[in-house]
């Protein structure tokens, strides 16, 4: 081999053509800078410094690469802060079983890059990353341990990249998260919200939030939005097309726990084939006009859309529910907005709860659940029923009105029908045409069951289940409905 004018010349007598190609093509490869390498950290050296090599196995500083791999499964020390300068990028950060306590991750800024960038969370004991975290590809959340992760620093990202939870335990604590290439849930548990006292929740139709600013889509595990003390929810996004929606499927929960609620524009909530849980624990501001929003049910098969309200309606005036009905009060209605598709839809209220319901046609099978073993001849105190409120109109579903468990169903607004074919599936149901703040003839909130005469539709009980009918029956001319 001869250099000549930096180029290498080869005499390649006697070599085959393809041997001596492969030879020149190895001789002008250039060398990796940087080779996939894995750190586990020890906490031998003597402070709690990346930069200390005796932290660390092999003895060495991580390099920042796409390639590299944090190991956290000691508790030598319990702080591993990243004093590194600049960003440091990494493929994999990795809380390992063996942790004996808590752990927690400071410092300078972290990158996920590189090939399927991941965080796993494997620990049985709580851990925390405070230092902000930039996703430069999508980048999986997840975890086989039942210690919960906290992420407090800010998350951020490009639109082309996704934030993918799919397993684990993991809080959100930072309402400033910027990444935009969405929220995507497919298992584990997500709390989003705050840590300090009586602080809010706010997840607008654009703009950073606890979320991140992109689509917010659950397809598996429970995502709770937890503000604090008296904290209230503020629930904006209302249009899938422009990344604001909340998507359930799989049987997956959201559940929105609030002081108060504070829905400022309509909110979009979508179930997807497979159907989901969608829960209100929120103690005001559900029976606002608006309610809580537009519901698109796309559930198939026996699967099921479930909306449910779970805060007691902790009125103390006992007798007639229309005392229920005042500012103070914690009902939800479902009354403003729109219900749409043709799944199976349930509306549940369960601890007392009440569901005032006003979307009088729906293209699915309705079910009205109440309370399991519960009692629906109850009073307006008890917790121990499901309690319905209908407004004015002709309630109709195509697939059929079920009711189920511990429930009772008033008019209220009225007069109101329901218009369908019903079906009591267990439990007792209490059907009530009246309430005792109304003078008779009840003609403002008359309840008609089977679309206006008798015969119009059919009432089927199970075997087991109970209809209880308060008809209204007076002493005097006047002929009830």
């Amino acid at each position: 081999i001869k250099n000549k004018r930096n180029l290498f010349v080869f005499r390649t007598r006697g070599v085959p053509g393809a041997l001596a190609l492969l030879i020149a093509a190895m001789l002008v490869m250039p060398i990796p800078t940087s080779l996939a390498a894995t750190w586990s950290w020890t906490g031998g050296g003597g402070n709690n410094n990346w930069k200390s090599t005796a932290n660390w196995t092999p003895a060495s500083r991580p390099t920042s690469a796409n390639t590299t791999i944090l190991n956290f499964g000691s508790n030598t020390r319990s702080t591993a802060n990243n004093n590194i300068g600049g960003t440091f990028t990494l493929n994999q950060l990795n809380f390992a079983n063996t942790l004996t306590g808590t752990f927690a991750v400071t410092g300078n800024a972290l990158s996920f890059a590189g090939t399927t960038p991941q965080l796993n969370m494997n620990s049985n004991f709580a851990a925390s990353i405070s230092n902000a975290i930039a996703l430069a590809n999508d980048t999986t959340f997840s975890g086989t341990g039942s210690g919960t992760l906290t992420l407090s620093g800010v998350i951020s990202g490009a639109a082309a990249n996704t934030a993918m939870f799919a397993g684990g335990n993991y809080v959100l604590s930072n309402a400033a998260n910027s990444f935009s290439g969405g929220f995507s849930q497919t298992g584990g548990v997500v709390t989003a919200g705050p840590t300090a006292a009586n602080t809010a929740i706010t997840i607008g139709n654009t703009g950073n939030s606890y979320l991140g600013a992109g689509t917010i889509t659950i397809t598996g595990g429970t995502l709770n939005l937890t503000p604090t003390g008296t904290g209230a929810l503020t629930l904006n996004r209302s249009t899938m097309n422009a990344g604001s929606a909340i998507t359930l499927n799989n049987g997956a929960t959201a559940t929105l726990t609030a002081a108060t609620r504070n829905f400022t524009a309509t909110p979009t909530y979508t179930f997807g084939t497979g159907g989901g849980l969608l829960s209100f624990a929120i103690q005001s501001g559900l029976s606002d006009a608006g309610g809580i929003g537009n519901i698109v049910n796309n559930a198939t098969g026996t699967n099921q859309g479930i909306v449910q309200n779970t805060v007691y309606n902790n009125d103390a005036t006992a007798g007639g529910w229309a005392s229920t009905f005042n500012n103070t009060s914690p009902y939800m209605t479902i009354l403003g907005g729109s219900i749409s598709g043709t799944g199976n839809l349930e509306m549940s209220a369960i601890n007392g709860a009440l569901v005032y319901y006003g979307q009088t046609s729906y293209g699915g099978a309705l079910t009205f659940s109440g309370v399991a073993g519960g009692n629906a001849e109850a009073n307006s105190t008890a917790t121990n029923v499901g309690r319905f409120a209908l407004a004015a109109g002709t309630f109709t579903a195509t697939g059929g009105i079920f009711f189920q468990n511990a429930t009772q169903v008033l008019t209220f607004g009225g007069p109101s029908t329901l218009g369908s074919n019903i079906t009591i599936l267990s439990g007792e149901t209490d059907f009530s045409g009246r309430d005792t703040s109304v003078v008779y003839p009840p003609t403002a909130n008359r309840l008609t069951v089977g679309g206006g005469t008798v015969n119009s539709n059919t009432l089927t009980i199970n075997n087991g289940a109970t209809a209880t009918f308060d008809l209204g029956f007076r002493n005097d001319s006047y002929a009830v409905a």
